[in-house]
């Protein structure tokens, strides 16, 4: 096997790899990226790394990683950090050791080269036992993944009750929403250090608009934010089979997640799901959050069609238990890794005090 760079001519055989190789289980699905994986590649990113392991002597792709170098809040400061994803391996060669090795290896090289950060992370579904057992084991040759802490992902109904006891406003002025981002996300782990030209870059949020923002506050003085993030015309769920316990649940997300919606879509729809992105709130005020997220589900419902907003949280974010109990949401818990590609311990300490907000639209 041999591990090399992705370019824009692996594009349809990657989109292949990502359609006939469905998460598996009761029902399978596919997590897609039509009609240009590279789009969702450069989301957010700083910039982007593919690496495709092929056979010897062979153009077709066996497995694939991504590493995106996106900057992200760690203990306060505004840090390059690598997400590792997109981990896929085509479905002959399920279970091959040479794939996994020579993909990783691939990664370690380009770690090595000075290529991408200094610093890591990734999610795993918690349910995922088989890749935990395998990430979480510490083998020579794999990258070492330190559990960091538990997170849960909200799949909320936008079929909510209309309850909007603060005044939300639709868009707001780039400069005040990138404060009120900075403002807040600069005291959570793994958090988007979104600029205020970010906010505003079709490469770096591609299918979002200003208008697709929600702020509490006038003017500049914006002191809650939220945004409706509709990826649909360049990620997609697609439902791919129906096992013995149909319309019991569906995976939703890249790696497995599970949710349990009233009615399953035929085989070969696509889910509608949104992101509830951008999120800050001062002082994590209840009253601002519950008039966001009621206006995004609004929004999402009547305005794009969207049936799920996605929305992740830590376990210790003091509105996890507010938001269970007032939306109603599907939920899937997942663990965050710093991960070492070269199996070396993280050089980045995290302050404990300080919980994890990884932006779920881009996970």
């Amino acid at each position: 096997m041999r591990a090399e760079f992705a370019t824009p001519a692996d594009n349809a055989e990657i989109l292949r790899i990502l359609r006939e190789n469905p998460v598996g289980g009761e029902i399978a699905v596919s997590y897609e990226r039509e009609p240009d994986f590279f789009v969702a590649s450069r989301a957010a990113s700083l910039r982007s790394f593919v690496v495709v392991v092929r056979p010897e002597n062979s153009d077709r792709i066996a497995g694939l990683g991504e590493i995106s170098i996106q900057r992200l809040w760690l203990n306060g400061v505004a840090t390059e950090v690598g997400y590792l994803h997109q981990l896929r391996v085509d479905h002959p060669y399920r279970g091959s050791k040479a794939v996994i090795y020579a993909g990783f290896s691939g990664l370690a090289a380009l770690h090595g080269q000075g290529l991408l950060a200094e610093t890591y992370f990734s999610t795993i579904v918690t349910t995922n036992v088989a890749a935990r057992r395998l990430l979480e084991a510490k083998r020579p040759g794999l990258p070492v993944f330190h559990h960091v802490e538990d997170l849960v992902t909200y799949l909320m109904p936008t079929s909510q009750p209309v309850r909007r006891p603060e005044r939300v406003r639709t868009g707001g002025t780039p400069a005040g929403i990138a404060a009120c981002l900075a403002r807040n996300l600069s005291h959570r782990q793994y958090a988007m250090a979104w600029s205020e030209e970010d906010l505003v870059d079709p490469q770096i949020c591609p299918g979002l608009a200003i208008n697709d923002f929600l702020t509490i506050g006038t003017g500049d003085n914006v002191r809650a934010c939220a945004a409706v993030w509709d990826q649909a015309a360049f990620k997609q769920t697609v439902i791919r089979g129906y096992g013995s316990a149909r319309g019991l649940r569906a995976p939703i997300g890249g790696s497995g997640q599970v949710v349990t919606p009233p009615m399953m879509p035929a085989v070969g729809a696509r889910l509608r799901i949104g992101f509830l992105s951008h999120l800050a709130v001062d002082d994590d005020d209840t009253r601002a959050l519950d008039a966001l997220i009621t206006a995004a589900c609004e929004r999402a419902r009547d305005e794009k069609g969207i049936e799920l907003l996605a929305l992740t949280l830590s376990t210790r974010h003091p509105s996890c238990a507010w938001v269970q109990g007032n939306f109603r949401p599907h939920t899937y818990l997942s663990r965050l890794y710093q991960v070492a590609i070269d199996g070396t311990p993280p050089p980045t300490p995290l302050d404990p005090a300080l919980f994890a907000q990884p932006e779920a639209a881009l996970l």
